[in-house]
């Protein structure tokens, strides 16, 4: 299960879900992917982490793969950061953090998020389950319960 924030502006009413954790396509397309999320501060952060990790690397004549590997692990570092970007850069958009919610997918976090915040006169009563089979009924592919 991954967890979700739920993010809420008021003015035109919309709500957002910004998925915690690694995100693969902040490694993959590093301050394009930033840029386009708008998380600017992420964007300029990759670029100056990585001139910095390269240009000092080549300062001290490092060997050209221990300095890639330096970069590699920076932007594993920035892309498992990459969803606080975003969630910042929307607060400085007048979103508001409401919940966290854990689900499996984005649809069920929208749907989890939206049946806490609705009245109980609108969500619908609990289902009752009836016993399982008893005394001789088929359960599966076994017989009498055996």
């Amino acid at each position: 299960m991954a967890s979700y924030s739920v993010l809420i502006k008021e003015a035109p009413a919309s709500l957002s879900l910004v998925r915690e954790g690694f995100t693969l396509p902040a490694l993959l397309f590093g301050p394009f992917w930033f840029a386009f999320r708008r998380a600017w501060l992420g964007a300029i952060l990759w670029c100056g982490g990585v001139a910095l990790i390269v240009s000092v690397g080549m300062v001290l004549d490092v060997a050209p793969g221990l300095y890639a590997g330096a970069v590699f692990v920076f932007m594993c570092l920035m892309a498992m950061e990459a969803s606080g970007f975003r969630e910042r850069s929307m607060m400085r958009r007048r979103y508001q953090l409401a919940d966290i919610v854990e689900a499996r997918d984005q649809n069920e976090a929208e749907i989890r998020f939206l049946a806490r915040q609705a009245p109980a006169s609108v969500c619908p009563p609990k289902l009752q389950l009836r016993p399982g089979p008893r005394n001789g009924e088929a359960i599966g592919l076994f017989l009498n319960g055996t």
